[in-house]
């Protein structure tokens, strides 16, 4: 009688399990499905912002990204996390997002015309960059 008690025990939390696993699967495939449609409009926002970013280098607004990267790297000392292109009006600055020697991580704007270096906190006020970015 206690093999057949430990059985149905067995049978019953195996049961409890599987149903719990199928009621997250399907609990989490909303939020899954939803995390796939932000990924898939970042990086339409991303390509966006890069096609911008080729125009304003084209039409001379701009410097490449990669010469802008090259002097900012000599000037701060750190390692650069995070880089990305914004348009003011008429300004068109790189954003980045330094982690700097001492372990802080630090943002940087940088203008993209003259490569003149702001702290976030500078660039706040001389080109009105909002607080989310």
């Amino acid at each position: 009688m206690s093999k057949c008690r430990t059985a149905q025990t067995s049978m019953t939390r195996r049961g409890l399990v599987v149903a719990a696993l199928g009621a997250l699967a399907a609990a989490s495939g909303p939020v899954m499905a939803q995390n796939a449609h932000r990924r898939r409009r970042r990086r339409k926002w991303r390509r966006h912002e890069r096609r911008r970013m080729r125009e304003a280098i084209r039409r001379g607004e701009a410097r490449p990204l990669f010469q802008v990267m090259m002097r900012f790297q000599r000037r701060i000392p750190g390692e650069v996390l995070d880089v990305r292109y914004r348009e003011r009006g008429r300004h068109r600055v790189y954003m980045f997002v330094v982690l700097m020697d001492t372990g802080r991580i630090r943002r940087f704007v940088v203008d993209a015309r003259t490569e003149e270096t702001f702290t976030l906190e500078e660039a706040r006020r001389h080109y009105g960059i909002a607080e989310h970015e």
